[in-house]
This record gives C-alpha cells, sequence and structure tokens, in this order.
C-alpha cells in the first residue's frame, strides 16, 4: 500500500512540475513576442518621423534633437506602442522643438 502512495505521489509531483515548466515557457515566450512588436512599433514611429523631417528639410541639429526626444520617450516607456496612420507624428514634442519644426515647414512661405 505505502509503494502504491509513494507512486502516486511522485507522479502526482511529476504532472505538477510539468505543467508548471508549460506556464513558464509560455509567459517567457509571450514577453519576448511583446518587446519584439514593442521594438517594431518604435522602428516603425522612427522611420516615420525621419521621412517626415527629410521631406520637410529640418536641419541637422533638430532632426538630432527630435530624434533623441524621440529616444527617450520610447526608453522611458512614455511613447504610445499604435502608430496611428493619421495621427500627428509629433504630438509629444516639447513647445520649443514644435516651433521650430514648424518654422521648417513654413521657411518657404517665409522667404
Amino acid at each position: 500500500l505505502t509503494h502504491t502512495w509513494h507512486h502516486v505521489y511522485t507522479s502526482l509531483c511529476t504532472m505538477v512540475g510539468l505543467i508548471v515548466d508549460a506556464v513558464l515557457i509560455g509567459s517567457i515566450a509571450q514577453v519576448l513576442s511583446a518587446l519584439g512588436a514593442r521594438k517594431r512599433a518604435q522602428q516603425d514611429h522612427t522611420d516615420k518621423v525621419n521621412q517626415a523631417m527629410r521631406h520637410h528639410m529640418a536641419p541637422l541639429p533638430l532632426k538630432n534633437a527630435i530624434r533623441d526626444y524621440n529616444k527617450y520617450l520610447w526608453d522611458n516607456g512614455h511613447a504610445s506602442e499604435e502608430v496611428d496612420e493619421h495621427a500627428e507624428l509629433f504630438q509629444d514634442l516639447p513647445k520649443t522643438l514644435k516651433s521650430k519644426l514648424e518654422l521648417c515647414k513654413k521657411k518657404n512661405l517665409i522667404n
């Protein structure tokens, strides 16, 4: 009888161990997938910002300041992961950077 309970206990411990392993492996895979999706969203947003700055012929110091600020937002978790086609790319910029970018956009009207 003791021998039977020993087998039941061993089998139960093995099953619990397998379930715990499966849950841990699934959780790790989910975390890695989420990190990959966040990195892709960051790259998509960065590409769109760079394209817009090229289009508006922003000077290099302004481009670098905007890139640095966007990197800061992403690195510290303040940036939105959803890259909406219709959203304002530069909506999170500080007023000074927004003003400088607006001047670049309208430079041909001023000259």
